[in-house]
């Protein structure tokens, strides 16, 4: 039977020591009705009220890869689907990998996927409960990758802060000048990817053109970095099924042409990106 997770108040969790400590103590899989009592307070950060999480034993993960549900001592990933009893309804899944015992402690979600047949802003309601937990117990950095077929838009209107660095930022700001057909000088200021999808509304490109026209700059740029790779744009078509040749804004192509990219949320007070995120979760 799998393990169900039903969350308690915020006040309650573990701060972030205890929650190491028990990632520490307890090695090895679980899910299955084995869970330790202390590992479930940490899980609790991740389910808001009124929902229970049923933890997942299936499937790969960043920590372990065969096990989703898995403890190896210094970090711990979890893969559960979220649900709502009484209404007898799936918000979707979540999967998440707890790093607390690095210099510096993080937390990285691996997966958000919503039931594609309720809305987004289910799935909205667990991030600000982890938000909240994560705040609470002194966790100020939080992970993703940007890789769904939704993934890109989705987490630039979070608010997250691209994690690919200086030599990404100038590769945008290039790709965007030259696919707005407009000068460098007049792009504007793009360090976000919220920014960058606000870039030229009107003018409009496919994913497939922003994708050759970044992989053409980073042949040239002459960094060593490629930001998109030969046999992503099929992966992005065959497999994630996304519409790579309808024309849509230019900044909403770069985002998905680059994808899948890094993002982080400075949780610490005042982040760089916490601002941001609470307006998306309805804190501010």
């Amino acid at each position: 039977m799998p393990e169900i997770i039903i969350p308690g108040a915020v006040g309650n969790t573990p701060n972030r020591t205890d929650a190491a400590s028990a990632i520490a103590q307890h090695v090895g899989s679980f899910g299955a009705s084995n869970t330790p009592a202390d590992i479930k307070r940490v899980l609790e950060w991740f389910v808001d009220e009124g929902c229970v999480m049923s933890l997942r034993t299936d499937g790969a993960g960043k920590v372990h890869e065969t096990h989703a549900c898995y403890s190896d001592g210094s970090a711990m990933q979890f893969y559960g689907a979220i649900v709502d009893v009484s209404a007898s309804l799936l918000h979707g899944f979540v999967k998440y990998d707890l790093h607390l015992h690095a210099a510096t402690p993080y937390v990285h979600l691996e997966l958000l996927l919503k039931n594609p047949l309720e809305s987004a802003s289910m799935m909205r309601r667990h991030l600000r409960r982890a938000y909240e937990c994560l705040v609470h117990a002194g966790i100020s950095r939080l992970t993703l990758e940007a890789g769904l077929s939704g993934g890109p838009t989705y987490w630039a209107n979070a608010g997250a802060d691209f994690q690919g660095g200086r030599a990404l930022l100038n590769h945008i700001h290039v790709l965007a000048a030259f696919l707005g057909d407009c000068e460098l000088a007049d792009v504007g200021q793009l360090d976000t990817p919220g920014d960058v999808r606000q870039f030229n509304l009107a003018a409009e490109v496919s994913i497939a053109e922003a994708f050759k026209c970044s992989q053409l700059l980073s042949s040239i740029e002459g960094t060593g970095q490629t930001w998109v790779a030969a046999g992503q744009l099929d992966h992005k078509r065959d497999t994630l099924m996304l519409d790579i040749d309808t024309p849509r804004s230019v900044g909403e192509a770069i985002l998905f042409a680059i994808g899948p990219w890094n993002g982080v949320f400075d949780l610490s007070e005042p982040g760089v990106s916490d601002a941001r995120f609470r307006r998306f979760l309805g804190l501010a």
